[in-house]
């Protein structure tokens, strides 16, 4: 029987430019999400970190929280059952994520996650 998959959140920008120099992402309309292997992890856990930037996504706080608010669920709901274990994933935030519906953005989320791959 597999074990369950505990989350975990980047913290470091260093850990942020590992995953992002791995260079494999998967884009939709209302966010990036990057993944790369997790190193010396023992327990099957995964690791995700939220990124919502002023370019990327607005200049008023209120948006980036927004849009941070609303990747932080999707992580939490569907990393445990779809994540890869031993793997960290970023999730950029793009404009679009303040306006799309929550449903459009939760199946763009399990498409990534099926589509990407360590």
């Amino acid at each position: 029987m597999p074990q369950p998959k505990t989350i975990s959140v980047l913290k470091k920008r260093s850990e942020f430019l590992a995953v992002a120099a791995h260079r494999k992402r998967w884009v939709s309309a209302g966010f990036i999400v990057q993944i790369a292997p997790r190193d010396g992890a023992l327990s099957p856990s995964i690791a995700y970190g939220l990124t919502a930037s002023k370019k990327m996504v607005s200049s008023l706080a209120v948006d980036r929280n927004r849009a941070r608010r609303r990747l932080r669920a999707l992580a939490q709901t569907f990393l445990p059952a779809l994540g890869l274990a031993h793997a960290n994933y970023v999730f950029l935030a793009k404009k679009d994520i303040l306006t799309l519906p929550y449903e459009t953005l939760r199946c763009d989320f399990e498409k990534a996650l099926g589509r990407l791959k360590v």
